[in-house]
């Protein structure tokens, strides 16, 4: 399940002429609401785009897409890292905690891969982190860890590229969830590209933190020693 392969990052003098030439009209989400943006800076971002606007389709002999289902403010975060080439941590805040607040992280993460732009995933790592946070399990009221699924960690690799910090984020969570034994994950690690190397990054991490070498570690989420 290899992630996909983001366009290298234009230089000052790219970008200049990525923002220059013919624009397009795009219309996002119900209301329609109308973007014009650089062609050739869609382009290069985003195979989609290239494929509608240099099709022989209607989109391709009017050069105007409408984009009726995106959200909005999702869209604005694809603007945003389109005309800069970075995101911030919290460019997208999405409020709900617990399954639903992860949902909706995988959800955004599922839209930037519609237009390949893994990198933009960024703009929700502090939300991630939060909801992450907030799916501890307990035990005579003390937390024991946070609780993920696989699919969490199939979205995140499939969609972001390598070194992206939201792969590290997930995988810190996937060893609170199942702890040393990593039977939950099994499957990630044997099929999902990278997610091996980066649980045994974040294990050997995590030893360290406890200052018990292997006799513990400490868990990425709640700072208990485990021995797990």
């Amino acid at each position: 399940m290899p992630a996909r392969t983001p366009p290298k990052r234009p230089s000052g003098q790219e970008r200049v002429e990525l923002m220059s030439g013919p624009r397009v009209d795009i219309y996002v989400g119900p209301q329609k609401t109308h973007f014009s943006l650089p062609k050739k800076l869609l382009c290069f971002y985003s195979e989609y785009f290239q494929r509608c606007l240099n099709s022989n389709f209607i989109e391709g002999r009017t050069q105007r897409i409408d984009l009726d289902q995106d959200n909005l403010d999702y869209f604005h975060v694809l603007v945003e890292y389109m005309s800069s080439g970075f995101i911030m941590a919290n460019a997208l805040i999405l409020y709900q905690d617990g399954p639903a607040g992860m949902q909706a992280c995988m959800d955004f993460l599922d839209y930037v891969d519609k237009y390949g732009m893994g990198d933009a995933a960024f703009a929700v790592q502090e939300s991630l982190e939060r909801v992450i946070c907030s799916l501890y399990t307990f035990c005579n009221g003390y937390k024991l860890g946070v609780r993920i699924q696989p699919c969490n960690v199939e979205t995140v690799f499939r969609v972001t590229p390598p070194g992206h910090p939201l792969r590290s984020l997930i995988t810190k969570a996937a060893l609170s969830t199942a702890g040393m034994t990593g039977a939950m994950f099994e499957k990630q690690e044997n099929e999902v590209e990278g997610f091996a190397a980066e649980l045994l990054k974040q294990t050997r991490m995590a030893m360290l933190a406890s200052g018990q070498g292997m006799l513990g570690w400490m868990d990425p989420f709640t700072g208990s020693i485990r021995r797990n």
